[in-house]
């Protein structure tokens, strides 16, 4: 089951999809980043996750967040931006994290 999951994220590496699939290198660059950060110890959460698309979008390719992805509920155009789920799914896809429940010490309190 591993290997299968482990195949599946290796392809989703390969050809990125969606807005990114026009700019394969922007999509390596932030996941190189997002890599270099993981292997420096850093904690990633969702926020450090968007900040860091944003900014290699920013860098590599500003005109995605002038493209036009669809409508809201009242006509009106929307454009791309680098939402919480968006952020989240591109982690999943592309590096396999998945994200767990954190934990807090002052929920446990310790015995007399």
């Amino acid at each position: 089951m591993a290997a299968k999951k482990a195949a599946h994220v290796h392809r989703n590496t390969e050809k990125p999809r969606g807005i990114l699939k026009d700019h394969p290198e922007t999509a390596s660059q932030i996941v190189d980043c997002l890599k270099g950060m993981r292997l420096a110890g850093q904690q990633i959460d969702n926020s450090i996750i968007r900040t860091t698309i944003q900014g290699v979008i920013a860098l590599g390719g500003p005109e995605l967040f002038d493209r036009v992805v669809g409508k809201d509920k009242d006509g009106q155009l929307v454009k791309f931006n680098v939402s919480k789920t968006f952020a989240k799914a591109f982690a999943q896809r592309h590096l396999g994290w998945t994200w767990r429940r954190t934990t807090g010490a002052a929920r446990k309190l310790p015995e007399d």
